[in-house]
């Protein structure tokens, strides 16, 4: 019998430079609908929702309220993990501030979705870190899916996304649908104010790979406002929004490798 589990959660971290860290940790394991968002006073913002027949997971922040530099921007480090069968799990956050004299402005954005049949599962572990200047995913370090990946699926029918997105718009995203088994790498991207890394940077070596096998559809895009370069192929653009992209399409029904689908955007 499926156990039907709902829950929202609204929580806002007040930031006070001399205040300790604040730390939130929620868990949950059962099948139904949950759902969450919290506030990281005005730095940083999360949410997600989860519906399968069987899920298990767990979000854990840390605000530390440290206001280094007297910037007015606090350093928040978040983690996000689930794993769904017969369902869906998705993870967005927002960089709500940063130090914009220095470092331009705020708005840096991800996105992940994952879903399965319920003949299978589909998994994420998504690791964020902020603060004055950018927004920064940084997986190295931390727990990742049982398999060792970034995102796995092994169901009849299943859906990985990944997105990043800059202040001004310029975003990456790997789009992987079909049947059979995948694992996506995407270990760190760093997100600034206008331009951004997806799968490299932010202190890390580049590990940025996807690996399936069946019946399979995967869409690699960058966009840019000014150039992006992705697969060691550079396009330029001339400044308007989206004017510089690639768009690269893998359809494959047996087995395929892509060892690097790391991209810089600006």
């Amino acid at each position: 019998m499926m156990v039907a589990v709902f829950m929202l959660v609204m929580m806002t971290v007040p930031m006070f430079a001399a205040d300790p860290p604040s730390t939130i940790v929620i868990d949950w394991n059962g099948g139904g609908a949950i759902s969450g968002a919290v506030v990281a006073g005005d730095d940083m913002y999360y949410n997600w929702s989860v519906n399968a027949n069987s899920s298990v997971g767990n979000f854990n922040m840390t605000d530390y309220n440290n206001n280094p530099y007297t910037y007015n921007v606090d350093s928040v480090n978040a983690g996000f993990t689930a794993s769904v069968s017969g369902g869906s799990a998705t993870y967005s956050t927002e960089h709500t501030d940063q130090y914009a004299p220095m470092y331009g402005d705020e708005g840096q954005k991800t996105y992940s979705f994952i879903c399965a049949t319920s003949d299978g599962s589909a998994s994420m572990a998504m690791w964020t870190n902020s603060n004055y200047a950018s927004l920064q995913e940084a997986n190295y370090g931390h727990a990742w899916t049982s398999s060792g990946d970034t995102f796995t699926a092994d169901a009849s029918s299943f859906q990985i996304v990944h997105q990043v997105t800059d202040s001004s718009g310029d975003y990456a995203f790997i789009n992987a649908v079909g049947s059979g088994s995948a694992s996506v790498d995407c270990m760190s991207s760093d997100i600034g104010s206008s331009s951004t890394t997806f799968g490299k940077g932010a202190g890390c070596y580049t590990d940025a790979s996807y690996d399936g096998v069946g019946n399979q559809i995967v869409q690699f895009v960058a966009s840019g406002n000014n150039s992006v370069n992705q697969f060691g192929i550079t396009v330029n653009g001339n400044g308007d929004v989206g004017s510089a992209c690639l768009n690269t399409i893998l359809t494959f029904n047996g087995n395929a490798s892509v060892p690097n689908f790391s991209a810089s955007v600006d």
